[in-house]
């Protein structure tokens, strides 16, 4: 079963955006798919450290890549 859902959220510092998303990443489960979208220095990169870091990854390993569509 295929499920999106969907959740705004604005964070107030970096430290919680990745707090935040460490939450997340407990709850992922293989095959799950996180989409980010926002501007430039919106906090994509925290989010993905912060998620990283609740998986179990050093965030200082994240790599980003810019792709311009």
């Amino acid at each position: 079963m295929d499920l999106q859902v969907r959740l705004p959220m604005k964070t107030h510092s970096e430290e919680e955006t990745h707090r935040i998303a460490g939450e997340l990443a407990t709850r992922l489960k293989a095959g799950d798919v996180v989409l980010l979208k926002g501007d430039l220095g919106a906090g994509k990169t925290a989010f993905v450290r912060g998620l990283a870091t609740g998986l179990g990854i050093d965030a200082d390993e994240v790599k980003i890549g810019r792709a311009h569509v």
